[in-house]
């Protein structure tokens, strides 16, 4: 079965009265594209937490407007545009807490230098410090291209804006990083 077949019977399934069907739909809408709304509201909300009341908040708006869900874009789409406005008013809310969170209890396993373990994670909170910088519009497009692999087009379609600006926000944004990060080309 097709992205396109399964994400129209999962919005049939959300839609049906029976309690079962709506369950076990949502159940997996959330496997298919739970991982990938978190990072999305991670990456515009800079923190762990809030991303997921973001997330939580999604899901209950999902659940709530299925109904008026008109499929004129794909299913995906319309989740992805939810979890953006979710996650952008929660930051909006908690604007003194922008820092992103590493997860240090990261276990490197056996035989990998610890030192190079600890390199790793400085690498990754030095990115994740600057990506908190950088304008939403930026982080939203660079979480949508970077983090969800979204061609331009699809990403275009989910915020709503031209193709053309989709490249210039990445663009800047990756110049931003490479600045902030003192990355030379």
């Amino acid at each position: 079965m097709s992205t396109v077949e399964s994400q129209a019977n999962w919005v049939s399934d959300l839609r049906s009265g029976m309690r079962d069907r709506r369950e076990h739909a949502l159940q997996e809408v959330v496997a298919a594209y739970g991982g990938a709304l978190f990072q999305l509201c991670l990456r515009v909300t800079c923190n762990q937490a809030d991303a997921e009341d973001a997330l939580q908040e999604t899901w209950i708006d999902v659940d709530r407007g299925i109904a008026a869900f008109k499929a004129e874009s794909k299913l995906s789409t319309w989740l992805f545009r939810i979890a953006i406005r979710h996650a952008s008013r929660v930051r909006n809310q908690r604007r003194s807490r922008t820092t992103l969170e590493v997860d240090e209890t990261y276990d490197a396993g056996a035989g990998v230098d610890p030192r190079r373990a600890l390199e790793e994670l400085e690498g990754a909170r030095k990115l994740l410090d600057a990506i908190a910088t950088l304008p939403l519009e930026q982080r939203v497009v660079l979480g949508l291209a970077a983090g969800e692999g979204l061609p331009h087009s699809e990403i275009a379609g989910i915020l709503g804006i031209p193709e053309g600006t989709v490249g210039s926000r990445l663009h800047t944004a990756r110049a931003s990083l490479k600045q902030r990060l003192g990355i030379k080309d």
